[in-house]
């Protein structure tokens, strides 16, 4: 009930001071020599077709403008383009010019009632031979490329068809399959629910006389595999190494941390679907496609402040490794906040030596944290739950009846197990067959330089 008054009087301060906007029309025009394949984000194509738009479609595509209902300063957009190909003749414009444009047009409507337009344009250049690598590796974002690949998984997971008919003339069919969107999750669990026995028979049945369809099931789209395509692919063209000896292998800062952030992505709740009901992962899925890169990063790689009595608050690396006795973690996994108290500074306050006026530096050591996460609390839309808990502790939650330290544990580099020895006296270990961040880059480096 709490996150739910906040959540209300989040919206309705925001609108009134002109933060929300509503009735949107997003419009793009860009050079000849690039196409729209599509956008992710939250939106709904307006059909608008042309020669701009590509063949290959990602997300919502086959158009060039598209309806928002509502929009704020968060509501971002993923846009896929494609490179018109040379033997094009739409392409001979890249040898004259050495300019592309993009030009974006917002239409939307104030809390007023006033209907406004923002256009925006940018100009950028077109770069070729030896030393156009280093200008890409300049300009790449790592943060945003995150971002990018994991709205594009996702997708992929919830609009991926499951199965294929090998026979498209039969109207009844047609009619079966279609009463859901081709590419919807809908259509997924009416067919999956059904072999491929039934189904035929179903069909066959379902209006006399019908001949038999043959229907043929494809393999399930497998996200952890795409992805560790992509990443090969990335390190094999941007990295520097020597063949078939991995210790060479290095990236430039500019791409150094994105391995990283395809390992957290990997074992986020946006893939491991496992525990979340459908409910939670098509809410996680459609913040992700909404928010900014700023916020998507965290979703993906949760921050992690560490607060200690011998220095103030500082990150701390998202690693078991970090959780010490004497300290206290502040996790923001955008949907999660969690305050982690060691083992000993739980003691101490079970103890209740902050109520003692002679120890008022360990209660405001106390504090910090909890102000901190006040603050995150109190900027974010939708409000993410708060998590307080200790290391070993014995609190569980009202339904599951697990320690709810594992809202920690599950986002940290297992890089200390069960089966490892490297543990830390006043650490902590966690119980899981993943691979740590270190196996798998070790893993990424033989696979990039083979």
């Amino acid at each position: 009930m709490v996150l739910i008054v906040m959540c209300l009087l989040y919206i309705l301060t925001h609108f009134l001071f002109n933060f929300i906007f509503c009735s949107g029309i997003f419009e793009i025009n860009c050079s000849k020599d690039l196409k729209i394949q599509g956008i992710i984000g939250p939106c709904a194509s307006l059909e608008k077709k042309g020669p701009l738009c590509s063949d290959v479609v990602i997300g919502q595509g086959g158009t060039s403008a598209w309806k928002m209902c509502g929009l704020d300063k968060s509501t971002s957009l993923c846009l896929f383009f494609d490179v018109v190909r040379k033997e094009s003749p739409d392409a001979a414009i890249q040898a004259t010019s050495n300019q592309f444009y993009f030009q974006f047009l917002t239409y939307y409507q104030n809390n007023k009632g006033q209907m406004r337009l923002r256009v925006t344009t940018l100009s950028r250049r077109w770069i070729a031979g030896p030393e156009s690598v280093q200008d890409l590796i300049a300009g790449f974002d790592q943060e945003a490329a995150a971002i990018v690949m994991a709205r594009q998984v996702s997708f992929k997971m919830e609009t991926e068809l499951f199965c294929c008919c090998s026979c498209f003339t039969l109207p009844a069919f047609l009619i079966l399959l279609l009463s859901a969107p081709p590419t919807g999750l809908s259509s997924y669990c009416f067919l999956r629910s059904f072999s491929q026995t039934e189904f035929v028979l179903m069909i066959g049945e379902a209006e006399k006389p019908l001949p038999r369809i043959s229907v043929h099931f494809a393999a399930e789209f497998d996200p952890i595999r795409w992805l560790d395509k992509a990443l090969i692919n990335v390190c094999s063209r941007f990295g520097e190494f020597q063949k078939d000896t991995p210790s060479s292998f290095s990236l430039s800062p500019r791409l150094s941390i994105f391995p990283q952030f395809m390992f957290h992505f990997r074992r986020s709740q946006f893939v491991q679907v496992f525990n979340n009901s459908p409910d939670e992962t098509a809410y996680f899925r459609m913040i992700l496609n909404r928010e900014n890169v700023a916020n998507s990063v965290v979703m993906v790689q949760p921050s992690l402040i560490s607060y200690s009595f011998h220095s103030g608050p500082e990150p701390a690396l998202l690693d078991v490794a970090a959780i010490a006795a004497d300290k206290i973690l502040l996790l923001d996994s955008f949907f999660t906040v969690v305050i982690f108290h060691g083992s000993t500074i739980a003691q101490w306050r079970k103890a209740g030596y902050h109520n003692e006026p002679e120890h008022q530096a360990f209660a405001q050591f106390l504090r910090a944290p909890h102000d901190d996460a006040d603050l995150i609390i109190k900027e974010r839309f939708p409000v993410p739950r708060l998590v307080i808990c200790d290391q070993h502790g014995s609190q569980v939650t009202f339904y599951y009846f697990l320690p709810l330290a594992r809202f920690l544990l599950a986002k940290l580099n297992p890089s200390a197990t069960y089966s490892t020895e490297n543990y830390n006296p006043g650490g902590d270990i966690i119980f899981t067959d993943d691979v740590s961040f270190e196996v798998f880059l070790d893993h990424l480096q033989r696979l990039v330089v083979q």
